[in-house]
């Protein structure tokens, strides 16, 4: 059997391709450590955790939520701008894009109007951490650690899945 060595998805080895993930994540990175830091720290402008947990509370939602939300946000956004455990930062941003679309977005309609914020953005934000999530962060990071979890790579150029059997790239 081959011995693997680093790891690289088969559908990657595009430079542009690479170029608009780092693009991709780091304009969702520092959009969301900006979101963040105004929940967790109070950062540009923000009201801090005090308040988020209040307007958490104000929703329906449990505080502890309200926590959980503003470290995804704040940890995750720094995850995606280096590319270090990128594709989990991006999947637990989605997720939390997902849920803040139906609780809080959804009852305003689709679009950004003066009765208020429909979902036009939060599915933007939902749609790109998809990709990041699958795609992963690309050859311009820190390091793509989640796929090594779940694929292998030969000396011989051969992807070895899961299962362990070879597909041809």
């Amino acid at each position: 059997m081959a011995t693997p060595t680093r790891l690289r998805t088969p559908f990657l080895h595009d430079r542009a391709t690479d170029v608009g993930l780092l693009i991709a994540r780091c304009l969702v990175g520092i959009t969301f450590f900006a979101h963040g830091s105004q929940k967790l720290l109070g950062w540009f402008g923000g009201y801090g955790m005090a308040k988020t947990v209040q307007g958490f509370q104000s929703m329906g939602i449990a505080p502890w939520l309200a926590w959980v939300v503003a470290c995804v946000e704040f940890f995750g956004g720094l995850a995606l701008i280096v590319g270090l455990f990128a594709r989990l930062a991006a999947f637990a941003i989605c997720i939390d894009m997902l849920v803040a679309m139906l609780l809080v977005h959804l009852p305003h309609g689709f679009f950004i109007s003066q009765q208020g914020i429909g979902i036009e953005y939060t599915l933007t934000l939902v749609a790109v951490t998809a990709l990041l999530t699958l795609a992963g962060p690309g050859r311009y990071a820190l390091g793509d650690i989640e796929a090594s979890w779940y694929l292998t790579r030969t000396r011989d150029d051969r992807i070895v899945p899961p299962g362990g059997r070879y597909v041809t790239p």
